[in-house]
């Protein structure tokens, strides 16, 4: 969520003290970052209802039950349970087959795609030209025997298969939590170019030079 930026800035605090090798930083480009919980979150529903996803009265009921500027990420979410059940009901409503970053995309099936791919099939599922069903045909690709043996993976022949986000790390649920609005701010102000692209409408209330327009 927040490394890119995070590990800018250490390395751009070593080029400040160091006197000998320093990095080259030339840009830093993050996609759907996390940036503040109390815009990203309701900017999320703002979408949903704005491309009529989710209806007027659920989208009320999250602006009447929710205080964001106590939001916190892990659930639930320092919120009331007017506000969780209203949330819950959006998501539910939106589903889990809609591709959230681009909701005009087509949906993919996980069961027909992953019949498909086991029977061998090229699964053809384009919509304006993007493969709506590539998250799992990843599953399924790098989890094969062959491929595996060819990226020398799974050496030790572990009891699960490969996923893209793992339950055997500890990922703390606090990093989501952190403004790191600050933290690019830095950066740009050290004349460091950032790039940030978004699936949601970007209305932060900073300085227009604060990143780099498309």
């Amino acid at each position: 969520w927040h490394y890119i930026p995070q590990l800018a800035d250490v390395l751009l605090t070593h080029n400040k003290k160091s006197k000998g090798f320093k990095f080259n930083i030339k840009g830093v480009a993050i996609g759907n970052p996390l940036l503040k919980l109390d815009r990203d979150v309701p900017a999320t529903f703002e979408y949903f209802w704005s491309h009529g996803m989710i209806s007027d009265e659920i989208f009320l009921a999250i602006n009447k039950g929710c205080d964001f500027e106590d939001y916190t990420f892990n659930n639930p979410h320092n919120e009331s349970k007017s506000c969780n059940d209203a949330i819950a009901e959006a998501n539910g409503i939106v589903g889990n087959y809609v591709n959230n970053y681009d909701v005009i995309l087509d949906v993919c099936y996980p069961s027909i795609v992953m019949q498909e791919l086991r029977l061998r099939k090229y699964v053809t599922k384009i919509s304006v030209g993007v493969d709506v069903c590539m998250t799992y045909e990843r599953f399924f690709y790098f989890n094969l025997p062959e491929v595996q043996h060819a990226l020398h993976a799974n050496r030790t022949h572990l009891p699960y298969g490969w996923s893209m986000c793992s339950d055997v790390l500890d990922y703390s649920g606090k990093d989501g939590n952190i403004n790191i609005l600050p933290l690019l701010q830095r950066i740009v102000e050290q004349k460091i170019p950032v790039w940030v692209f978004r699936y949601v409408t970007f209305s932060y209330f900073i300085s227009d030079n604060l990143f780099k327009p498309m």
